[in-house]
């Protein structure tokens, strides 16, 4: 970690106002995170106060004062820190408006704040190559894990390499409320000290300099102290056709080796023999990129590479809860008339014939199969994927599942009405019918509508093969 330590060092290092994936809401801290729970901790629930953070010069301090937002950590961290501006979100598109005034878009922080109850009294191990890696992104790491340890997650930071003593003296900086284990993670007495730690409700610092980041030891020490999830921030990461893979199977990993990276192949043989062991979840990130922690965990695909043994990523049926969610999902291609309107009623009417795609048990995607067995078909209708989880084939999964319900059924036709999915449904082997195709009552909603939808059609038999991704259809 460098020579010395102190507050003026830390200050020195502290990364400036992170940008990214998250727009800023109004940052005094910097960081956006911290900052959205430092408002729904102080207001006692979700109520935000936005503000302009655009480029106008202002200062944290100022801000603070501006928008009077009182930051309860009032560490030297932040406060020997030089003043910093807040430049425009890169993102956001130019042209005036809310946006463009780096307002929270609503998409950002629901995916944020859906991870609190989910995290809430869990154990996550989080091994950190420290000597390794750079100051700035190892100081962004302890702020956010500051924010971790304050939405009530019991955390064991596992020091994989440098000076364990400066470390934990940054995260008391960092006001983390940290304790040291005594013992080496590989002593099988560190378990009993750090579970003794974690019930007081502090967290635990353990030092794993001795052990590799996911060694036989390691996954020991996590299966003892039943960690959720063990989260890995290292030099080398896991790299599969040159990129992070979001979601591995454990069951999958030794088919993917030959297609991944050399540093990572041990990494992901260690992480899938972890999670077969009865770790649910290991997290490789790189540890050289700021802010990689909260977009890891805080959003449904991650930016780093999982491997997980339990239900990540399923498609089952809807259930009345998700009715709101689906509603709200659909809203956007309903407008654009890409898709029917549906009302509450006529979904929770026809709940049977829906099912959705869950990731973290977050509803992203969805389908419905309406039957109509008189004439011996039905129609796979509501197909929609979640604007930021498209491209990953989500769609062609969908329908392969409405598919697969149809010949269950003894459904032996299919057929779809849609205009902008044309493409899609032909990669799948639907042919463009004409409403002569439509059963009987379909065919009368269908020229009431008055849409100008294509009307596609499939004789479906065998196994269904899923190829591809589709966007919305009717």
């Amino acid at each position: 970690m460098g020579e010395g330590f102190g507050e003026t060092r830390i200050a020195k290092i502290m990364p400036q106002p992170r940008i990214g994936r998250l727009p800023v809401l109004c940052c005094p801290s910097g960081n956006f995170l911290r900052d959205l729970f430092e408002r729904i901790e102080v207001a006692g629930g979700i109520a935000i106060t936005p503000g302009v953070v655009g480029d106008d010069g202002l200062t944290a301090a100022q801000h603070q004062d501006e928008f009077g937002v009182h930051d309860r950590r009032q560490s030297s961290i932040r406060h020997q820190a030089p003043p910093v501006r807040f430049p425009l979100n890169p993102l956001l598109p130019a042209g005036g408006g809310l946006l463009e005034a780096g307002m929270a878009q609503p998409s950002d922080v629901r995916e944020v704040l859906q991870y609190i109850p989910q995290f809430r009294g869990k154990v996550f191990l989080v091994l950190i190559e420290a000597g390794l890696l750079p100051e700035p992104a190892v100081a962004e790491t302890l702020l956010d894990l500051a924010v971790l340890e304050d939405l009530g997650v019991k955390l064991v930071l596992g020091v994989l390499g440098g000076d364990l003593k400066d470390l934990f003296d940054w995260t008391l900086e960092c006001e983390i409320m940290a304790a040291r284990v005594s013992r080496a993670i590989t002593d099988p007495a560190a378990v009993r000290e750090t579970r003794d730690i974690l019930a007081r409700g502090q967290s635990a610092v353990v030092d794993a300099s001795a052990t590799g980041p996911l060694d036989e030891a390691v996954v020991d020490f996590a299966l003892a102290i039943g960690v959720a999830k063990i989260i890995s921030l290292l030099e080398d990461e896991i790299l599969i056709d040159g990129a992070p893979a979001h979601a591995i199977r454990a069951a999958d990993a030794t088919s993917l080796e030959d297609r991944t990276n050399a540093a990572g192949v041990p990494l992901l043989r260690s992480a899938a023999a972890a999670c077969r062991r009865g770790v649910p979840r290991v997290h490789v990130l790189n540890g050289r990129r700021q802010g990689v922690l909260v977009d890891e965990i805080f959003s449904n695909e991650g930016v780093g590479t999982m491997v997980h043994a339990d239900s990540y990523r399923m498609i089952r049926p809807l259930r009345e809860e998700d009715i709101p969610e689906l509603l709200g999902m659909i809203g956007r291609s309903v407008r654009r008339t890409k898709l029917v309107e549906r009302t509450y009623e006529d979904i929770q009417s026809r709940i049977g014939d829906f099912h959705v795609m869950t990731i973290d048990d977050n509803v992203v995607a969805c389908v419905a199969l309406h039957g109509y067995p008189a004439e011996s078909c039905a129609e796979v209708a509501c197909l929609y994927v979640k604007q930021a989880h498209e491209g990953r084939g989500y769609g062609k999964q969908l329908v392969a599942r409405a598919e697969q319900s149809a010949l269950g059924h003894g459904i032996p036709r299919v057929f779809a009405l849609t205009n902008r999915a044309a493409p899609f449904f032909s990669s799948l082997g639907y042919s463009q019918a004409t409403v002569e195709a439509l059963p009987q009552r379909r065919r009368a909603q269908f020229e009431a509508s008055g849409r100008d939808s294509l009307v596609f059609s499939k004789i479906i038999s065998g196994k269904i093969e899923p190829r591809m991704e589709a966007n919305g259809h009717e």
